[in-house]
């Protein structure tokens, strides 16, 4: 699905519902790391997203850590790897 650009939905309300509509499909796993991101950008509104940002790869990784934890840290994750 394409989402309307900012000249198509004023306030964003399309894209907003857009999303929420495709997200409605995910599973749980997907939708942490969904509010890990949304939390991390609104604690930072003045970011822009764009390739001269001013966001940092470590910054990046903190918003998103709690979440690879928890996907990555656990016993059965343990044992697939402990084969390679």
């Amino acid at each position: 699905m394409i989402a309307k650009s900012d000249s198509e939905s004023a306030n964003g309300g399309d894209l907003v519902d857009q999303i929420a509509n495709e997200m409605r499909n995910l599973p749980a796993s997907k939708l942490n790391v969904i509010r890990e991101l949304v939390t991390f950008f609104a604690a930072k509104p003045d970011i822009e997203l764009d390739w001269e940002s001013d966001i940092s790869d470590f910054e990046i990784l903190n918003a998103v850590k709690p979440v690879l934890d928890e996907c990555w840290d656990d016993p059965e994750e343990d044992a697939a790897w402990a084969r390679l």
